[in-house]
């Protein structure tokens, strides 16, 4: 009976041995695969106080010019971006525009756009600003390009982050006969697009 219970034993564990053996493989690693999409992302905001005005300084003397256009400017307001870009397209860049609502800023004047590089929060390559006045008015025929050659980045959220917009007023003198008395209101948009 001890012989017959010992075999049936050592029958059952190498059955049982068999059976584990089978279910693994003959190994013992599993794998599996998987892949991981990113995908490509533009995000443009404007930070800071929403809207402003700009207003000359006036002038009290007869016979000179009635206001002065000098340390008139607004700098409360930050371009934030996110860019992720893809193989195809290597870069981006943002562009500036301005449309006006209702009325047209007079040839005599124009709004000046100056751009700083952008500050060091954030992460990535965030592209380079040339830091040079931009001028948008009504003579200016397309999107001014504001930052250029962005690549895969962030440039940290909220105020005093990113590329500080600096805008001023810029008097055309040769069209001061086109300037009235009136409030003008503008928009300013950035885009920000492949190339």
């Amino acid at each position: 009976m001890k012989k017959v219970t010992f075999l049936l034993a050592a029958i059952l564990v190498l059955g049982v041995s068999n059976i584990v053996k089978a279910q693994d493989g003959d190994t013992d690693k599993a794998s599996h695969s998987f892949g991981v999409q990113i995908n490509p992302t533009a995000l443009v905001d404007i930070e800071g106080v929403t809207d402003f005005t700009l207003t000359p300084v006036v002038g009290t003397e007869a016979g000179a010019q009635p206001f002065s256009f000098e340390g008139v400017q607004n700098s409360a307001h930050w371009l934030n971006y996110t860019s992720v870009k893809d193989a195809k397209n290597q870069t981006r860049s943002i562009t500036a525009e301005l449309s006006y609502e209702g009325t047209t800023l007079p040839a005599g004047m124009s709004i000046v756009l100056t751009p700083v590089t952008p500050t060091s929060d954030g992460q990535g390559v965030k592209g380079s600003v040339a830091e040079a006045p931009i001028v948008l008015d009504q003579n200016a025929e397309a999107a001014q390009t504001v930052v250029s050659g962005i690549g895969s980045c962030y440039t940290g959220d909220g105020a005093g982050k990113g590329v500080n917009l600096i805008y001023s007023l810029q008097l055309n003198e040769d069209d001061f006969g086109t300037i009235e008395a009136d409030t003008y209101a503008a928009t300013v948009t950035y885009t920000i697009s492949d190339k």
